[in-house]
């Protein structure tokens, strides 16, 4: 299993409070619709590898964005959609991820 690159989304020394985080759950930070047969031929191929592995409801991080504020330090709101483990392993861990984010 080779390691993927990843990016450091936001990168903030000091933190946020809690006052300062505000989380937008709305369908318009759900995933895109990606053909099904996508989907599925991923799936089958890792619940082969892996027999344990299940769908399950999760959250899809879409957005972080740095909102002002009237006091002095920024708000940092969350965009978040619904999707699911099965979706997620369809798409993200397919081989051609880069064919359907640009699909």
């Amino acid at each position: 299993m080779s390691i993927r690159p990843f990016e450091i989304l936001l990168a903030d020394p000091q933190g946020f409070l809690r006052h300062g985080v505000t989380v937008d759950l709305h369908p318009k930070h759900d995933r895109r619709t990606t053909p099904v047969e996508d989907i599925d031929g991923e799936w089958a191929r890792r619940t082969v590898q892996n027999p344990a592995l299940f769908n399950g409801a999760k959250f899809r991080l879409s957005s972080l964005r740095l909102l002002p504020s009237p006091a002095q330090e920024p708000v940092l709101e969350i965009g978040l959609g619904i999707t699911d483990y099965r979706s997620l392993i369809g798409t993200n861990l397919s081989p051609a991820w880069r064919d359907i984010l640009h699909s």
